[in-house]
C-alpha cells in the first residue's frame, strides 16, 4: 500500500488530496505436480478531497484525519473480506485448469490400453485419436469427447480413458479439476512370423525362436498334446499357441494328484502397453469374470536377458489352488507361463523354475537314430530305439496299478492314459510324457509306472534304451 499526500496546483486533484494505492495481483509457479500461488494483491487507488477552502482549520483537520482512517478502514476490511471468500471457495466452483497433454500424461496412475476394434485392421483403418479429458479434483475421469480420429477407433479410446486413474493436480495444497488431451495410437502391424512348437532335449525345453532354453527336472512330467486339445475344445483363441504344458509329480508321494503345473502360451503382443500392462489387464479381467483375484502387486522379473514380470492370483474356483502368471514380450509375441499349484510354497518352487532359463547356444547333443526321429522326444543317445509297446510288454517283470482318485471316481471319469517312456540301458523307466487321457488321471499313471521294471533289451548284445508308448485304463466297476 502506497499513501502519499499531494499539493498541486492547476489541474488535478485539489490541495491536500491524498492518493492511496493498494497493488493487487495474482501469481502463480507451475510445475508437473500442481501450482503454488507466489503473491496476491490488486490495484485500488482512492482519491481522497477533504474539506477545502475551509476557514475552520482545527475542525478541517480532525475531519480529515478521522476521514482517511475510516477509508483505510474499510478498504482493508473489503480486501480481506475478498480473499477470505476466495479462500472458501469450493474447489467444484473454480474453472478447470488447463494442463499440456505430456502434463496431463504424467498424472496417471492407471492407464488401460486401447482395445482395437475388431473389424479396423481387416478394413485397413489405423491413426491417431485425440480425446479432451477433463479430470476431477480426485483423478477420476469426470468428462470425455472426441476431438479428432476415426470414429470406431475413438470410441475404443474412449472406452479405455474412462477407466483411467490421475494422481490430483495441487495448486496451493488444494485439488482441482484440470483439462488436458491424451493422445491413443493405433496402428496395424505386420503379423509376426509363426512360432515354432520347439523341443523337449537334454532335459530342457528348446525353443530357438525366442532364444531360450528351459531345463527341468524328471519330475516334470510333459503334457502339452493334452492341453492343446483341451484349448481346442475349450473354445480358447486360436492366437494363443500351446508351447509347453507340464505337471509336477513328486517322486516321494502318493501320485494322486499333480503338485503343481504350468502352461506355456505365444500370444501376438498388444498394440500398447508393456508386459506389466498386459497383466495388469489380464487380471483385471480374472477378477471381473470372478475366476481370479490379484495378491499383492506385479513384481519385475528376469532371464535369458528377457525383462518379465510376475503376477500372484487367489483361484474363485477352489480355496486351494494358488496360481502366477509371468510374463514377457518377445519378437512380437506375449510370451505367458500359467502356474498352479496346491499350495503357496508349491507355487513360488513352480516359478523358480524360470530362472534356471539360459539363452539357447543350439542343440550340441550328438544326432539321434534313424528309429528315434521325433522332435518330442528327449533324444540323448544315439543307441535308444523306439519300439512298439507290443515289444516293451513282453520285457516287463514288474508293473504297478496305480489308485483311482476318489475325486475322479466322484466325478465318473475314466478313460485311458498313454504315455511316452524312456527305457534306460538297466530296464528303469527314467522318462515320461503324457500324451492323450483324461488330464486327472495322468498323475496316479505317472507315478505308478515310474516304478515298472523292464528286462533290458540287447541289440548286438550290447544293452540299448528305448522309446515306447505305455497305455493304462480306468474304468468304473
Amino acid at each position: 500500500m502506497d499513501a502519499s499526500h499531494h499539493e498541486t496546483a492547476g489541474r488535478g486533484p485539489p490541495r491536500n488530496t491524498f492518493h492511496i494505492c493498494f497493488e493487487h495481483s495474482v501469481q502463480y509457479e507451475v510445475g508437473a505436480q500442481g501450482a503454488k500461488r507466489l503473491c496476491r494483491c490488486e490495484p485500488v487507488e482512492l482519491h481522497l478531497w477533504p474539506v477545502s477552502r475551509c476557514r475552520i482549520g482545527l475542525v478541517r483537520g480532525w475531519w480529515m484525519r478521522l476521514g482517511v482512517v475510516l477509508v483505510l478502514l474499510g478498504v482493508l476490511g473489503l480486501g480481506r473480506v475478498v480473499i477470505a471468500q476466495e479462500a472458501a471457495a469450493s474447489p467444484d466452483t473454480l474453472a478447470p485448469l488447463k494442463l499440456t497433454p505430456d502434463a496431463g500424461l504424467a498424472l496417471a496412475e492407471k492407464k488401460v490400453p486401447a482395445v482395437y476394434p475388431e473389424k479396423a485392421p481387416a478394413a485397413g483403418v489405423q491413426g491417431t485419436v485425440v480425446l479432451d479429458v477433463l479430470i476431477s479434483e480426485i483423478g477420476e475421469v469426470k468428462e470425455a469427447t472426441i476431438a479428432s480420429g476415426d470414429t470406431d477407433l475413438a470410441q475404443a479410446a474412449l472406452e479405455s480413458v474412462r477407466q483411467w486413474k490421475f494422481r490430483p493436480y495441487l495448486v496451493d495444497g488444494q485439488p482441482r479439476a484440470v483439462q488436458t488431451q491424451i493422445k491413443f495410437g493405433f496402428h496395424i502391424k505386420a503379423p509376426p512370423p509363426a512360432v515354432p512348437d520347439g523341443r523337449f532335449a537334454h532335459g530342457a525345453y528348446q525353443n530357438e525362436f525366442f532364444g531360450i532354453s528351459y531345463p527341468l527336472s524328471m519330475e516334470w512330467v510333459r503334457e502339452t498334446g493334452i492341453v492343446r486339445g483341451l484349448f481346442q475344445s475349450g473354445g480358447v483363441s486360436s492366437s494363443s499357441q500351446v508351447l509347453l504344458a507340464a505337471l509336477f509329480v513328486p517322486s516321494k508321494s502318493e501320485g494322486l494328484v499333480a503338485d503343481s503345473s504350468f502352461v506355456i502360451t505365444a500370444t501376438p503382443q498388444p498394440s500398447q502397453g508393456d508386459a506389466k500392462e498386459y497383466l495388469a489387464s489380464t487380471a483385471e479381467a480374472l477378477g471381473a469374470g470372478k475366476l481370479a483375484k490379484l495378491r499383492g502387486e506385479i513384481t519385475p522379473m528376469s532371464f535369458a536377458g528377457l525383462s518379465a514380470y510376475r503376477a500372484n492370483l487367489k483361484s474363485s474356483r477352489s480355496a486351494a489352488q494358488y496360481q502366477a502368471i509371468v510374463c514377457t514380450f518377445s519378437k512380437g509375441y506375449a510370451l505367458r507361463w500359467d502356474f498352479l499349484a496346491a499350495s503357496e510354497s508349491a507355487l513360488d518352487d513352480a516359478v523358480a523354475t524360470v530362472a534356471g532359463i539360459s539363452k539357447f547356444a543350439g542343440d550340441v547333443a550328438p544326432p539321434a537314430t534313424a528309429a528315434a526321429k521325433s522332435d518330442n522326444l528327449p533324444l540323448d543317445s544315439t543307441t535308444r530305439m523306439l519300439v512298439s509297446s507290443g515289444v516293451t510288454a513282453g520285457l516287463l517283470v514288474k508293473r504297478t496299478d496305480p489308485h483311482y482318485p476318489p475325486d475322479a471316481k466322484s466325478a465318473h471319469i475314466q478313460g485311458t492314459v498313454i504315455l511316452r517312456a524312456v527305457i534306460d540301458k538297466a530296464g528303469n523307466v527314467i522318462d515320461l510324457e503324457a500324451i492323450s487321457g483324461p488330464r486327472e488321471l495322468v498323475a496316479p499313471t505317472v507315478y505308478a509306472v515310474r516304478q515298472w521294471k523292464y528286462t533290458p533289451y540287447r541289440l548286438k548284445g550290447e544293452p540299448i534304451e528305448l522309446v515306447t508308448t505305455v497305455e493304462v485304463h480306468f474304468t468304473l466297476g
